[in-house]
């Protein structure tokens, strides 16, 4: 499929489509919250079931680089072993001014 000589249906689509998913998105996180003031346990619904886990220790990170910095490892050292992660092409929609409202 060639877009790049009328791609403006396929940039309309994609607009509304993350629109739809923002949206969505802003539901779910408010249902979330709502429901992670539920205490430790197994729920249902009609249709999901859903179970609250309350870890009984916090989740812990180890920040690397701080360690090697305050062992004085050289840059050589942490450089030779930092992964790097390959570019990643973007694409960003945003609404125009003139578009009429999106239905979700």
């Amino acid at each position: 499929m060639t877009t790049t000589n009328h791609p403006a249906a396929l940039i309309d689509a994609l607009g509304t489509i993350r629109a739809q998913q923002s949206a969505l998105e802003e539901k779910e996180k408010q249902i979330k919250q709502d429901l992670l003031e539920l205490p430790a346990g197994a729920y249902e619904g009609d249709k999901y079931k859903l179970t609250v886990i309350m870890p009984e220790n916090p989740r812990k990170k180890i920040n690397w680089e701080i360690i090697a910095r305050k062992l004085k490892a050289s840059q050589k050292l942490i450089d030779a072993n930092t992964d790097e992660l390959p570019p990643v092409r973007t694409l960003r929609t945003a609404v125009k001014d003139d578009a009429p409202e999106v239905e979700v």
